[in-house]
């Protein structure tokens, strides 16, 4: 297996292992550990389904997007009958 696909190095603690922040000031880091724990599982798991059947990630990229298009196409058709009975 190749050393890019190993997964992320879990955190030792059960509580994820990230101190929460003691300041205002600590935050930017808390935010770093936080959000980079999670970018580094989330693309791990891309890159074992890219290697898995690259056509699939790209289908639920694709119901990802339509997932977030068809609420507003939705709402629109729906504004353009409200507005035609009301009238």
């Amino acid at each position: 297996m190749n050393k890019s696909f190993m997964p992320p190095r879990m955190p030792k603690r059960q509580n994820d292992g990230i101190e929460k922040p003691k300041g205002i000031k600590d935050v930017p880091r808390y935010l770093k550990e936080r959000v980079g724990g999670f970018l580094s599982r989330l693309f791990y798991i891309v890159s074992l389904v890219w290697e898995a059947a690259p056509r699939l990630l790209f289908a639920m990229i694709f119901f990802c997007l339509l997932d977030g298009v068809l609420p507003v196409i939705g709402a629109s058709i729906s504004s353009e009958l409200l507005n035609e009975v009301a009238a």
